[in-house]
């Protein structure tokens, strides 16, 4: 990843991506869970972030299934890629983005409404929302007006048609 990152592909770095997060639910330890974020703060730095954002919305349902940690360790990466890379490169990204956003907020309506066993405490989605509100804050900084504004209306029709969202 370090010296020749524009030979991954797609499909290799959505198995590094899924990989990452079931590792990250075993409990294989703390070198293991320092190895896993230093990689994945590596990809979020040399990787295109419409490429990291596109194989992310791919696989969510996998990150997803293996629990609040793999989806914090996605957003430190989503907030290292749209630190480190320049407004232009966001810009050109930013649909693909908002994209893998709503997606991530959508958790709390997808959790709540299917109440099982192994789904999500309160405080793990609030805790996960709160990282999310981290990323977008960061995220919409970086946008011009021409780009921000379609994107925030698709937020706000997101939004409105989750009706059943606002009960939970």
């Amino acid at each position: 990843v370090s010296h020749l990152s524009y030979m991954i592909s797609d499909a290799f770095l959505g198995q590094l991506l899924r990989l990452s997060a079931e590792s990250s639910n075993v409990g294989l330890g703390e070198e293991s869970t320092r190895s896993r974020t230093e990689l994945l703060a590596l990809l979020a730095r040399k990787l295109d972030l419409k490429a990291v954002v596109s194989t992310l919305c791919h696989i969510w349902d996998d990150i997803v299934e293996n629990g609040s940690t793999a989806i914090e360790e996605v957003l430190a990466l989503l907030s290292v890629s749209v630190n480190q890379i320049s407004k232009s490169t966001v810009l050109g990204s930013a649909n693909a983005v908002s994209d893998l956003i709503l997606q991530i907020m959508d958790l709390r309506r997808i959790q709540l409404t299917s109440r099982t066993e192994d789904g999500y405490t309160d405080d793990e989605i609030s805790a996960i929302e709160i990282s999310t509100n981290e990323v977008v804050t960061k995220f919409i900084y970086k946008l011009n007006d021409t780009v921000f504004r379609p994107l925030f209306l698709t937020w706000v029709d997101w939004a409105i048609k989750c009706i059943d969202i606002s009960s939970l």
